[in-house]
């Protein structure tokens, strides 16, 4: 299980969602901060326990002498451990295979936004990059437009986006963070006193400089 992790975020670093996302971050704040958000995954990821290959003989010559198991930093694999541990590897392997995919569907779904869908659109004689991306008619179809321009046209596409997008950097809003005074909607109506609390808390929140992401 260990050697699956390992082999699961060396892929991950190597991937082309994330190589995608490497050349835009430079100069697109949005990129770079979904390209983080894929590599705190492949760091957060479970180390390895034992060293691999493993000297059995060595192994075993420990064991008897110590009466014990011991990790690459010489603390105790205990039983119990040894059971929590398989569990944060079980999980890894089961989240950390779709991390490059889901930052870069992230930043497509950015892309595809109103606001910014608007600004790209603007851009006069955008490159043939950039008309792809404004073409997309869905987050899937501009994370696919992404995948296969080349490293030059995404290097072009960077520029496009910078100027057309300018110096923003986003402000993280957490929706659990809202905490909505209208818990019962009775009549129809209501639903705008639901609304008008939410555009409250997001006016709240704005900053300029910024744009707002809610997580």
């Amino acid at each position: 299980m260990p050697s699956s992790c390992c082999t699961i975020t060396g892929e991950l670093e190597e991937s082309s969602e994330l190589e995608v996302l490497t050349d835009l971050a430079s100069d697109v704040a949005e990129a770079d901060r979904c390209r983080e958000q894929c590599q705190n995954a492949v760091e957060a990821a479970p180390s390895r326990l034992r060293r691999s290959p493993e000297d059995r003989t060595a192994a075993e010559t420990e064991v008897r002498r110590e009466a014990r198991v011991k990790d690459l930093r010489s603390e105790e694999l205990s039983f119990r451990r040894l059971v929590q541990e398989c569990d944060k590897r079980q999980q890894a392997v089961t989240t950390l295979p779709s991390a490059a995919k889901d930052a870069l569907l992230s930043f497509s779904a950015f892309l595809k936004s109103p606001g910014v869908a608007d600004r790209l659109e603007a851009v006069k004689n955008p490159s043939d990059a950039l008309a792809g991306i404004v073409a997309a008619t869905s987050d899937q179809d501009a994370f696919d437009t992404l995948l296969i321009l080349s490293k030059a046209d995404r290097k072009s596409l960077a520029k496009d986006l910078k100027r057309a997008l300018g110096e923003k950097t986003a402000k993280v809003v957490n929706i659990e963070s809202f905490a909505l005074r209208t818990t019962v909607i009775w009549e129809k109506s209501d639903i705008d006193s639901v609304v008008a609390e939410f555009r409250e808390y997001l006016y709240g929140n704005w900053e300029d400089g910024h744009y707002i992401q809610i997580e």
